[in-house]
């Protein structure tokens, strides 16, 4: 089939990070290749990786819980387009449930719709915390069967309108017992029914707890919880005051007060919330890393840091903790910090693909690209079929110059992501440095035709690239109709105007052409090449005193974006007595006469 047998996508929701963590810690100790995303991504690529990945590993296993059910009836969340791809492609599921998970509860009957109808039919492992070891141990005889070998139920044949009916019948709540229960007894009701998603019942539980014992602050905590995920955020925070004014020292819904204020955007209050929780539990390592990320969200990095320091301090060989602090670090461009922080994560997990790849990023940044190869290859080795981390390298290798090592990176990207428009570009790119014009023209080509759904700056550049093969291949015609679509894309682009104007200039529209490169001009008024190609153009068309106002401005602001780079003052350059500026000078000069001698003598007559 083409898929190795000992690779495995783990799918959960963000509640359930760390069963995910703790499930990917034990399948790579027993030699799996397990893609497990550490932290939400807002870039472009994020969901075409996890995708790709699905497509690429034998088995899928999907972590059941309460929480997760919320995300799974919605039919357009991302944990259950992934669960219905599994289904698609015919990867081995493994339901992984959760203490409180129950596939015959009314929220499971929401959520398991459509392709997940028959999700209980597949092998599932449940997760209990005091048997993780046992239930682990099943887990991995299911990985050991063959894809192949792997018996798949068929797609429900249940009719919208039976699976409505079966919903009916499931919220219908049986009478509670009319017997007299103590508040224990009322609690532990009330939490069975909380963590299956019985929110109604859950409350009544809890209420008649604070009947019996209305000194009891965890009915109100629980009922705060519940409120919150009702997104009555009000009474959710009155919920969770009364639980402290029960018991001042109960750190839980400080907390759970934590949480709501940061996804209620208060942070201020968000903040004291943690801090009290901390004062009260002081060695909780996560509740450091939990003030740490409100902190970085708040963009307050260096307070970030320190809270991470703290929870490493508590609990120094927990990887996660290093992930988080360096990027924190790579957010400020302390790369070296970020490179030290991954560099433990590996010494703890030296089987993490992603920490390689994290960290060839980071030597990426400062230029040390062999060293970012070598880290990428890492990554490769882990994850072979990671059409990412070959794109990664593959651009390495073109900063070095070995333009053939990246083509063939970037084609085996495309053999994993063949409807990555990406890719085609970028090795588009390569075969145009090594002057294979007609193979970059194919993979532009082919990034345009695979480009339906990117955003529209992404539709101007793959075309805007083919234009400059064509333009090189001096077919100035297709390359003029290629810049055109670009502009209508991207009309606010100075660079796209200016490429327009400058094959108007070859095509001999001389006119059209000062046209487009004053547009390009008006948006981008401090590019000085713009000024010194009209100024060209200008000569040309025998505007004299317009191409020496052009010339001028050009050498002005050449000689300012020197200065700024040297970061030298016009005295400080004036009086510098070395070499290298003295030829720097010397150059900038000569350069400057160049561009005098090409102007023609202003005619006495001359109307300008």
């Amino acid at each position: 089939m083409g898929i190795k047998q000992k690779t495995v996508f783990i799918s959960y929701r963000r509640t359930n990070f760390y069963t995910a963590l703790a499930v990917y810690q034990d399948l790579h100790a027993h030699g799996y290749d397990v893609f497990f995303d550490y932290e939400s991504i807002d870039s472009g690529d994020f969901e075409q990786i996890i995708f790709e990945n699905i497509q690429h590993r034998a088995h899928f296993l999907v972590i059941l819980s309460p929480s997760s059910l919320e995300r799974l009836k919605e039919a357009n969340s991302i944990m259950r387009r992934e669960v219905e791809m599994a289904v698609d492609e015919g990867r081995n599921i493994i339901p992984l449930t959760m203490e409180g998970f129950d596939f015959g509860n009314h929220s499971s009957k929401e959520a398991f719709f459509g392709k997940l109808a028959n999700l209980s039919s597949y092998n599932a492992v449940g997760l209990v915390p005091e048997y993780f070891d046992a239930g682990m141990e099943k887990l991995r005889r299911f990985l050991d069967i063959a894809l192949e070998d792997v018996r798949l139920p068929a797609l429900s044949a249940i009719t919208e309108e039976d699976t409505e009916k079966r919903q009916a019948k499931a919220s219908e709540e049986p009478a509670v017992e009319e017997k007299s229960l103590t508040a224990e007894e009322w609690f532990e009701r009330g939490y069975k029914s909380q963590i299956d998603g019985n929110h109604k019942g859950a409350i009544r539980c809890y209420e008649e707890v604070l009947r019996i014992n209305p000194n009891h602050p965890e009915p109100y905590n629980n009922l705060g919880n519940i409120l919150v995920d009702l997104k009555r955020y009000a009474e959710a925070e009155e919920a969770y005051r009364k639980a402290i004014k029960i018991d001042p020292e109960y750190a839980v819904p400080y907390r759970n007060l934590g949480d709501l204020f940061a996804k209620l955007k208060r942070p201020k209050k968000a903040e004291e919330s943690y801090r009290k929780a901390i004062k009260i539990d002081p060695e909780d390592d996560m509740a450091y890393s939990s003030l740490g990320d409100l902190f970085d969200k708040l963009k307050r990095s260096k307070e970030a840091i320190i809270h991470y320091n703290k929870a490493i301090q508590l609990r120094p060989n927990f990887e996660p903790h290093y992930y988080f602090r360096g990027k924190i670090y790579r957010k400020q461009g302390n790369f070296q910090a970020a490179i030290a922080d991954h560099d433990k994560a590996i010494q703890l997990f030296p089987e993490s693909q992603y920490h390689y790849a994290l960290r060839g990023e980071m030597h990426g940044e400062l230029r040390d690209f062999q060293a970012a190869i070598t880290d990428y290859s890492n990554a490769i080795q882990f994850a072979p079929d990671n059409a990412h981390y070959y794109s990664l390298r593959g651009e390495m290798y073109g900063e070095l110059g070995d333009f053939q090592a990246a083509i063939t990176d970037y084609s085996n990207a495309i053999q994993f992501a063949p409807d990555n428009a990406h890719y085609y570009s970028l090795r588009g790119e390569m075969h145009e440095k090594l002057e294979e014009f007609q193979a970059a023209i194919a993979d532009y080509n082919a990034a345009i035709e695979n480009s339906s759904g990117y955003p529209l700056h992404l539709h101007a550049l793959f075309l805007s690239s083919r234009g400059i093969v064509r333009k090189k291949q001096e077919d100035f015609h297709n390359a003029d109709i290629d810049f055109g679509k670009a502009i209508r894309f991207e009309p606010k682009d100075a660079y796209y105007l200016y490429l327009r104007g400058d094959i108007r200039e070859k095509q001999g529209n001389l006119e059209s052409a000062a046209t487009y490169y004053s547009h390009a001009i008006q948006i981008d008024p401090y590019d000085a090449y713009y000024y010194f190609r009209r100024g060209l153009l200008q000569n040309k068309r025998g505007k004299i005193l317009q191409a020496i106002r052009d010339y001028t401005i050009f050498t002005f602001l050449y000689i300012k974006s020197f200065f700024r780079k040297t970061q030298r003052t016009y005295t400080d350059f004036a009086l510098e007595e070395n070499i290298r500026i003295k030829k720097k000078k010397k150059q900038i000069m000569n350069e400057f006469q160049e561009l005098l001698a090409e102007l023609e003598f202003i005619d006495e007559d001359s109307d300008e």
